[in-house]
């Protein structure tokens, strides 16, 4: 009557402890996918932040005007000075410089 109850007793051991480590293990992969699927999320949000800030005007917004006036002055003066470069004109066709057609 002894003997069951000790092999009861080392069979529970037995099977607790190999439990135990299994659940470790599956806690571990998990933390493993995890922190890789969250490290690529991080990087593509990175990313969006990045051309977000990119993309933004240089001035906040009541000074805006002022960073779109210098703009267009830019624009009106690029194109002022292509009408006259006789490299932008080939019979009466318009190239955009530095293209080579």
């Amino acid at each position: 009557y002894y003997v069951l109850q000790v092999l009861m007793f080392c069979y529970l051991l037995f099977v607790n402890i190999l439990l135990v480590n299994l659940l470790i293990a599956i806690f571990s992969n998990t933390y493993e996918t995890i922190e890789t699927e969250a490290d690529k999320l991080w990087k593509v949000q990175w990313c969006s932040v990045v051309i977000e800030f990119r993309n933004r005007q240089p001035l906040p917004n009541p000074f805006s005007l002022i960073y779109y006036i210098i703009f267009f002055v830019r624009f009106i003066i690029n194109k002022v000075s292509c009408e006259q470069c006789p490299a932008c004109k080939d019979e009466g066709e318009w190239k955009t410089p530095g293209s080579r057609l």
